[in-house]
């Protein structure tokens, strides 16, 4: 008689429906209380409309909610249609079964993927209930609301699964899956902030890692949550690319668990971790994020996050030693199950995990990776963006400021100075913050990567000061002034332009503002701004503060304008002595006397 190999059970299926029902039950209640339900309740007063109810609410809903709902339901239908996998009572009865392993494997997640699409299939259907009542029917919405859904399901019911053959502790399961879905993102996080704190000039920088973490990106990427402050309600943004991605991903990791499911040994119920190959792995997670928690967690409570590079060193390699050696004892006494864990062997890994944690800490702090100390070679540099804090300009705003600089001389001088600033770098390292002249340096690789550096430049030092003045004549360069001036005449030539005049009077230390009018406007710029921008010193930065105070006045010109998406662009432009088309005609037609700042602060005093 020929034989057969089947890869599904009707039997264990419909069983399994039946036992487990409420846990999809659940899931759908929670759905329809959530979309459908709440599509229809009564609202508070608003300016929301039945459209906006009918057509985007199922859709941000299904997003944000269908997110946060299906990474929790994943793990907890893991847990129940796959419980038998942590207790050895019902593993030894599930083994007994007259099924393969593919069989028993492919039956039970096929019953949860069904649970899961039932629940999905009935929301949708109350969602167009939902819409008839409101009087605004949909179909693609109530499609998208269904594909939604089933995609999320698929995203974190896969990887559920896989961290669900990862260990053999239906307590740690939850935790594992847990943890690793934000475990690329945090480490990364966390070895950045500990980076930023000990390498000279390395900042904090949003990590591309992220991607590795659906739950994050996910919430990040999808619909405007916040619907009730909008004002005009147009199509629900949706990145359906990044969620078929996940979903693929998702479907991925079903493949992985099955082959994990194959190889995974009886004996292995109520193990921590399921494959002995996965218990170094585990050590090393476990000692790098206490050992880097212990550490950073410290710095933050004592409110010492925000001191200087570098500082505190000493404090930061004795933390970050100890939570290592925290977190491999703990990690021992987990997967031992036991606190019997100080042996001749978990001394010998231990040393070597704290001798590797101690050289990257040491690594950091005296550059031996090279990272401080690199800056990129001028023929693989796009631009150069400079941000200095440290001088004072009568020129700022969101159209004139962070230039990004082109010219190869100017951007060779900008990487002399940056690497002055270098040879400096133990008399920068404790500059103290409030003191000091805050630099931001981007630099636009040609292969499309941005290497971003910020430092704090002590002027108050020999050094410090020299360094600073050299990037001072970086940012006073004839091309740096060029691209503001061609930026803030871009500006001026808008249209939708507005200004006024806001001034000071010592006299009577009063602060007031003038609404220039359409024509006012018109011919402060045309005839006295724009000429002024080539033979004055608007454009220029300036390193001493006490010629600053003497040259500019209290008099400044304030320019806003509304974009296409509603957001404002605007420029402020402390008019100097020797800006005299600007001076004169604000005399003339406002009938005010200039005032030096140093004047006016001389007064305030």
């Amino acid at each position: 008689m020929a034989s057969k190999t089947s890869f599904f059970n009707k039997t264990i299926f419909r069983e399994t429906l039946r036992r487990y029902w409420a846990v999809f039950a659940v899931y759908a209640f929670a759905l329809i209380a959530a979309i459908p339900l709440d599509m229809i309740l009564p609202k508070n007063p608003s300016s929301l409309t039945a459209s906006f109810y009918a057509t985007q609410f199922p859709l941000i809903r299904a997003w944000h909610f269908g997110l946060i709902l299906s990474f929790v339901m994943a793990a907890a239908v893991v847990m129940f249609l796959f419980g038998y996998l942590y207790s050895s009572r019902q593993n030894s009865l599930y083994a007994s079964l007259p099924v393969t392993r593919n069989t028993l494997f492919c039956t039970l997640v096929c019953a949860c993927l069904i649970g899961l699409l039932a629940a999905n299939v009935l929301t949708a259907v109350l969602v167009l209930v939902a819409q008839i009542i409101l009087g605004s029917v949909s179909l693609m919405t109530v499609g998208k609301v269904l594909l939604t859904l089933i995609l999320m399901n698929l995203v974190f019911f896969g990887f559920a699964l896989f961290c669900g053959m990862l260990t053999g502790s239906i307590f740690i399961m939850p935790l594992v899956y847990a943890v690793l879905s934000v475990a690329a993102f945090g480490y990364s996080l966390l070895l950045g902030v500990m980076a930023s704190k000990l390498i000279f000039g390395v900042s904090l920088a949003e990590t591309p890692t992220m991607y590795l973490s659906p739950l994050l990106m996910l919430m990040r990427s999808g619909p405007d949550p916040y619907y009730t402050y909008m004002e005009s309600y147009g199509e629900a943004s949706m990145d359906w690319r990044m969620l078929i991605l996940y979903a693929l991903a998702g479907l991925a990791f079903i493949v992985l668990a099955w082959l994990l499911y194959r190889k995974r040994r009886a004996e292995t119920v109520s193990d921590t971790v399921s494959f002995p190959i996965l218990k170094p792995l585990f050590r090393i997670c476990m000692t790098l994020g206490c050992a880097l928690l212990l550490s950073l967690g410290s710095e933050v409570m004592s409110g010492m996050a925000a001191t200087g590079v570098g500082s505190g060193f000493a404090r930061i390699l004795v933390l970050t030693l100890m939570g290592g050696i925290l977190g491999y004892y703990l990690a021992e006494v987990i997967i031992r199950k036991s606190f019997r864990v100080i042996t001749r062997q978990s001394l010998t890994r231990c040393g070597i995990l704290t001798v590797l944690l101690a050289v990257m800490l040491f690594g950091y702090r005296y550059d031996w990776f090279h990272v401080a100390s690199r800056i990129p070679p001028l023929e693989k540099i796009q631009s150069v963006q400079i941000n200095y804090s440290g001088p004072q300009t009568p020129l700022y705003g969101s159209e004139v400021d962070q230039i990004s600089i082109t010219d190869p001389d100017t951007i060779e001088l900008c990487r002399e100075a940056h690497r002055s600033i270098l040879d400096h770098r133990e008399i920068h390292r404790n500059a103290p913050e409030a003191e000091s002249h805050l630099l931001y340096l981007d630099y636009a690789l040609k292969n499309g990567r941005v290497m971003s550096r910020s430092y704090y430049l002590d002027p108050a030092t020999e050094e410090g000061k020299a360094d600073s003045e050299w990037m001072g004549e970086v940012i006073n360069s004839r091309s740096f002034l060029q691209n503001r001036k061609e930026r803030l005449i871009q500006l001026l030539q808008d249209p939708k332009l507005m200004g006024l005049v806001d001034y000071y009077l010592p006299e009577t230390e009063d602060s007031k503002q003038y609404q220039l009018s359409t024509d006012q406007l018109q011919d402060l710029v045309v005839n006295c701004l724009i000429p002024d921008l080539e033979d004055s010193t608007i454009l220029n930065y300036y390193l001493d503060d006490e010629e600053y105070c003497r040259d500019v006045t209290t008099w400044t010109i304030e320019l806003t304008k509304e974009d296409a998406s509603g957001s404002y662009e605007y420029a402020f432009i402390s008019v100097p002595a020797d800006a005299a088309r600007c001076m004169q005609w604000i005399q003339s037609n406002l009938g005010l006397t200039p005032h030096s700042i140093a004047e006016a602060n001389q007064n305030m005093g």
